[in-house]
């Protein structure tokens, strides 16, 4: 029985029809995942005395033995030892260094056998070598030629193709594995591996290379069925928008196909013996999953682009949201103007949309930039150089303020979020937030550096024993100095605040739909005033304070690439959406 369900087992998932490298690929993940090798005997045995101690109404020991049952104690039996956990079987194998030794040897061999290595010594076969730097480059080459309109050549038809294979809503990623699938030909990588045609014997200096080209086909090992229903759509997608004659998109599929076939029946199995040769050697003397040997993540899965995109093609359309709305407002021939708030600071009239309007209104209701000058000027610090109008100080005092007032979110315990799974991969939101987070002191060492050139520009204007000549050619190179780290520090927040407002706007589009990240959105978060002072978030709920934190991220950043804080010069001007001061 035991062993019939087996077999059944077996002929279902096809285990029969595979060949031997993809049974030790099949094997190895089964191990890794934490599956155990037992006895079918001892197993059968055990389930045996299970069933009639359950007739018979008597207790089963852990062992899988009967024990007795009596209302007084055994005075003659001995009492039973502890359990003794064991080490499965195949954790024992891997400890024995004899067993090891075998499994190198026998790695060695499969190399031999497959046409890999030279059986006298460490050297690659002409066969292998013209197999991966001639046939398997060529077949990419022509995959790529063919795939070109579909993927990138006509940027309208790409599009239209993208657009209706994300529409399946089972299979999301299909687009994602025709770009994949186009990426596996690096043509730097090709002539790296070129090397072996002059030196056959760079077995191990070839091996960074040899598993940068494994990788990619690894992932996508167990999607080339997939890969080829695809690629078929996908042509057939291209016929039906460029009117191609039937014959060219049948040849092309066919081909396709045939190359899918080539690089998953023949390179597949031959790269994964050498990279298994590899791995058994490079293990001998420690412990390492396959996974993390040849450097797996979460963002190789695939998914991981298809998300990615979904992200961006969503922020990109709230930016253009915003700007269309500003556009039109200027096309009506109404000029931007700026009104007047109950607090009385100045508010563009223009912007009329969230998320800019909502995060304009936090900045110009918290941010004062006048009273931050003068605290620095009364506590003579060294900010203090800063000018008004001076773009790294508005970017500075922009970043200080959401540092001071939302980093609770990324860093404290108050704020609970959940890991998710996202088109089958792993999500931890909190982290990628914290990760961005912590990116912000390189802001502020930079904010350092500006100010140390700013003092030096004053002593240059201040000092009375230079020359015309010589001052003329210091302030220049000063200049120069602090125009690239403005840009430098601009270019740095600009990235920051995008991957800030991606991540929460994927939250916020989260709880207004599923709900499934935030743990405790209703909950309100209070501080120690005496401690912390002032906080503007105090006693506001959890996800109220997310929004506010994309509203303001998104505008720094907006800010920062289109507006007062973009541009190349290191001053502001005109000021279009920001409360300053000119000086």
């Amino acid at each position: 029985m035991a062993e019939d369900k087996l077999h059944n087992m077996q002929s279902k998932l096809g285990i029969p029809d595979l060949d031997d490298g993809n049974r030790k690929d099949l094997f190895q993940r089964f191990v890794d995942s934490g599956g155990k090798v037992v006895d079918l005997n001892k197993a059968k045995e055990a389930e045996l005395l299970k069933q009639r101690a359950a007739m018979k109404g008597i207790p089963i020991a852990p062992d899988g033995g009967m024990s007795k049952q009596s209302g007084y104690p055994d005075k003659s039996q001995k009492a039973a030892p502890k359990a003794v956990i064991t080490p499965s079987i195949a954790e024992e194998m891997k400890k024995n260094p004899i067993n090891k030794m075998i499994e190198r040897f026998s790695a060695r061999m499969g190399c031999t056998f497959s046409g890999i290595l030279s059986f006298f010594s460490k050297k690659f076969k002409s066969s292998f070598v013209s197999l991966i730097c001639e046939k398997y480059q060529n077949t990419l080459l022509e995959s790529r030629m063919i795939l070109a309109s579909v993927i990138y050549q006509n940027q309208m038809i790409a599009s239209e193709i993208k657009k209706r294979l994300a529409n399946d809503p089972s299979q999301p990623f299909l687009y994602e594995l025709l770009h994949r699938y186009d990426k596996l030909f690096d043509e730097e990588l090709f002539n790296r591996l070129g090397s072996m045609k002059v030196d056959p014997f760079c077995v191990d200096d070839m091996k960074p290379f040899i598993l940068t080209l494994f990788k990619p086909l690894y992932v996508m090992k167990s999607y080339a069925e997939t890969l080829r229903r695809v690629t078929e759509t996908a042509l057939l997608y291209e016929k039906e928008l460029r009117r191609l004659d039937s014959g060219i998109t049948f040849n092309n599929s066919r081909s396709v196909n045939a190359n899918i076939t080539f690089i998953f029946q023949k390179v597949y199995p031959r790269l994964f013996s050498l990279i298994d040769y590899y791995y058994k050697e490079d293990t001998r003397d420690k412990e390492i999953s396959f996974n993390n040997y040849i450097k797996i993540t979460d963002e190789d899965s695939i998914g991981t682009l298809t998300q990615k995109w979904k992200e961006e093609v969503e922020f990109e359309a709230v930016k253009e949201h915003v700007k269309e709305s500003i556009r039109g407002e200027e096309i009506e021939g109404e000029a931007p103007s700026l009104a007047v708030s109950a607090s009385g600071s100045s508010v563009p009239s223009h912007v009329i949309q969230e998320p800019l309007k909502k995060g304009l209104e936090l900045i110009i209701k918290h941010v004062n930039f006048i009273n931050i000058i003068n605290a620095y000027r009364e506590k003579k610090d060294l900010r203090a150089l800063f000018g008004m109008n001076d773009k790294v100080f508005l970017t500075y005092s922009l970043v200080d303020f959401f540092d001071k007032e939302y980093s609770s979110i990324f860093t404290a315990s108050k704020v609970k979020f959940n890991v998710i799974l996202n088109y089958g991969n792993r999500q931890d939101v909190k982290k990628e937030l914290a990760d961005a987070y912590y990116r912000i002191n390189s802001i502020f060492e930079r904010v350092n550096e500006y100010l140390k050139v700013i003092r030096e520009i004053r002593k240059i204007e201040t000092d009375g024993y230079l020359s015309l000549e010589e001052r003329s050619g210091r302030m220049n190179q000063h200049s120069i100095q602090r125009s690239q780290i403005s840009r430098a520090l601009r270019k740095d927040a600009r990235s920051l605040f995008e991957n800030f407002s991606k991540t929460l706007l994927f939250i916020v589009n989260d709880f207004d739909t599923n709900k499934s990240i935030v743990q405790n959105p209703d909950d309100v978060l209070e501080f120690n005033q005496r401690v912390d002072g002032h906080r503007v978030i105090h006693g506001n709920k959890v996800i109220d304070i997310i929004r506010d934190a994309y509203y303001l991220s998104f505008t720094i950043h907006y800010l920062l690439l289109e507006g007062d804080l973009g541009g190349s010069s290191v001053v502001l001007e005109k000021p279009i959406y920001l409360p300053v001061r000119m000086e």
